[in-house]
């Protein structure tokens, strides 16, 4: 295959990817649908789970009022929820922001205010670092994901996780619904899911390390444009 110049890949992009990053993926993959892309402990992950799931938690994104455009917080590690995360907020065309447990309290209240969603998402063993925060927090529905709801039954693996993991949940449990229980909320959605994006539609906030103060992190605006051009096939 020819190696195109950095000018012949952004043109390439431009005329033929103009579309948000998981069509990008659907495209590249949809005739190797049980190709294995994430292992997960014992969990080989195919391209055919990754869409469903995302589609599913898609739909119960937009039957819980997040819509193209908005932007909802995430607080989760390198679990196979946080692809299928990425894979509806690029469905809907909505925006995510993925924060740590690690930031300033009040950083964290301000950008779960700045973002104007009333849902955010919490992978379990962050729930008591994050419980100062969640104090603050009134008219919001808290989302908790499990280390473990991709794991397989009886999994070799799981002791040694939860050496880990601190799993317990703080006095706002009443607060909390599981990632399932949200899933299906979706389940009998009957609207439009699927939006169409353009590579300059925002996709990602993430954030930078370095010489920014303590538990202060610069965001960073990320657009489908830069995922698929760092992911690019030439």
């Amino acid at each position: 295959m020819k190696t195109l110049s950095k000018e012949e890949v952004r043109k390439e992009i431009d005329k033929n990817r103009n579309h948000a990053w998981i069509k990008e993926i659907y495209e590249r993959h949809k005739d190797e649908l049980d190709r294995e892309i994430l292992y997960y402990f014992g969990n080989n992950i195919t391209y055919r789970t990754l869409f469903t799931e995302s589609i599913n938690l898609a739909r119960a994104l937009k039957s819980n009022g997040i819509k193209k455009g908005d932007e909802f917080v995430v607080c989760i590690d390198r679990i196979p929820e946080f692809v299928y995360f990425m894979g509806a907020a690029s469905i809907i065309g909505a925006k995510i922001n993925l924060i740590s447990e690690k930031f300033d309290k009040n950083y964290i209240i301000q950008i779960i205010n700045d973002a104007k969603s009333n849902t955010i998402f919490i992978q379990n063993n962050k729930l008591n670092t994050l419980s100062n925060v969640i104090d603050e927090l009134e008219g919001f529905s808290i989302v908790t994901i499990s280390h473990k709801r991709s794991l397989p039954y009886n999994n070799q693996y799981e002791e040694i996780i939860n050496k880990f993991y601190d799993t317990s949940c703080s006095s706002n449990s009443g607060k909390y619904i599981s990632y399932d229980e949200f899933v299906a909320s979706g389940k009998n959605y009957e609207g439009k899911v699927f939006e169409e994006s353009t590579l300059e539609d925002s996709f990602t906030i993430t954030y930078s390390s370095g010489t920014t103060k303590k538990g202060l992190p610069k965001g960073i605006l990320h657009k489908n444009r830069h995922y698929i051009t760092m992911g690019n096939p030439f």
